[in-house]
């Protein structure tokens, strides 16, 4: 008789499953697992409620999926219930989970971490030195490069960590090449050759790290929509872009509120908060963005990336720093125009 390995996959953001949709859907073909995904909350900063960010995600063909709520409902603990052998952590911070599910409550268990993006940037203790890496037992990371990180920063340096390649654009290159879920949601199907452009803005401000651009430049995000009719927009701002800017102060909760109501007034623009967004890929001919991780992984499909450059963000890594050269590189929205008009000309 071979013993049933039980895995469990506690899942936060449906922006991070990529990184383990390929590891949970062999093990659903291995008769050696029995993977189980369990959805909790989570939140984009200490202080405000627990949501669910990705119960959207898992449709009725997924088997053995549980909310947590239907456990807390009832008083009972859901990781006694489901009694794993193996736990996979969608990230490593502890203050955006329920105490139950954070790193000092599963040391009983084995814990395994893999990104759910690449680490691409200079900030060691960050990345590689949390609770949940001193205590893992498996550390799946890319490459030699962010090994040798492993190795620098971390309490327990690489002793549990391995080196698997990506996950995450295995999963990404299957995804392009083989399915698509959702169309592109402004297709004007009497004129399909109207630029499609995905439009995605980072929350991170100058006291973290310092990439996001929205909270100076949304007035002229919406000024080139309008401008612009002949575009189609799709505009993505990360999850936690509203949270940062209004508890730091850029906006207030009121003109973070106006401004995609702006946008959603356009007809050529539609903005996206779903927990999907690799069709968005697949389907756009450009990327315009001012960080972090759509920077590496939009470069799978072979298409222009425009990246609006804050000129305050921390920088990245000396192995990502080969990348730069790939992307157009502007400052002012302004220059926007320039760069599609030439890539228009075959001037690519």
């Amino acid at each position: 008789s071979v013993e049933i390995i039980r895995v469990l996959f506690l899942v936060q953001n449906g922006e991070f499953w990529p990184a383990l949709a390929s590891i949970f859907e062999a093990m659903k073909q291995n008769d050696k697992f029995q993977p189980i995904i369990l959805i909790i909350p989570t939140r984009y900063s200490e202080g405000v409620e627990y949501e669910y960010k990705c119960t959207d995600l898992f449709n009725a063909s997924v088997d053995n999926v549980f909310i947590y709520d239907d456990f807390n409902r009832v008083g009972l603990d859901s990781l006694s219930c489901i009694n794993p052998d193996i736990i996979f952590r969608q990230a490593p911070w502890d203050h955006l989970i329920p105490d139950c599910f954070r790193t000092n409550s599963l040391k009983q268990y084995r814990i395994c971490y893999v990104p759910y993006a690449i680490h691409t940037l200079e900030m060691g203790n960050v990345f590689y030195n949390q609770s949940l890496h001193h205590f893992a037992w498996r550390l799946y990371c890319d490459n030699d490069y962010l090994m040798n990180c492993y190795r620098k920063y971390n309490l327990m340096q690489d002793i549990n960590a391995k080196i698997v390649g990506s996950t995450k654009f295995e999963y990404m290159n299957y995804y392009l090449n083989e399915i698509s879920i959702n169309d592109w949601p402004l297709t004007n199907k009497s004129n399909p050759a109207r630029v499609k452009i995905l439009w995605c803005s980072h929350h991170s401000l100058e006291s973290w790290l310092g990439f996001a651009t929205l909270h100076k430049n949304y007035n002229d995000v919406v000024s080139f929509a309008k401008h612009h009719p002949d575009y189609d927009i799709v505009f993505r701002p990360h999850p936690a872009t509203k949270t940062a800017f209004v508890s730091n102060n850029k906006m207030s909760e009121e003109d973070y509120d106006e401004f995609i109501n702006n946008l959603e007034s356009l007809a050529n623009v539609y903005v996206d908060t779903s927990s999907e967004y690799l069709y968005l890929f697949q389907h756009s001919d450009v990327l315009v963005t001012d960080g972090i991780s759509f920077l590496f992984e939009y470069l799978i499909t072979k298409k222009p990336i425009i990246f609006i450059d804050s000129l305050t963000n921390v920088g990245f890594n000396d192995f990502y720093k080969k990348f730069e050269d790939s992307w157009y590189k502007i400052i002012d929205i302004n220059e926007l125009q320039n760069i599609i008009e030439k890539l228009l000309d075959g001037d690519d």
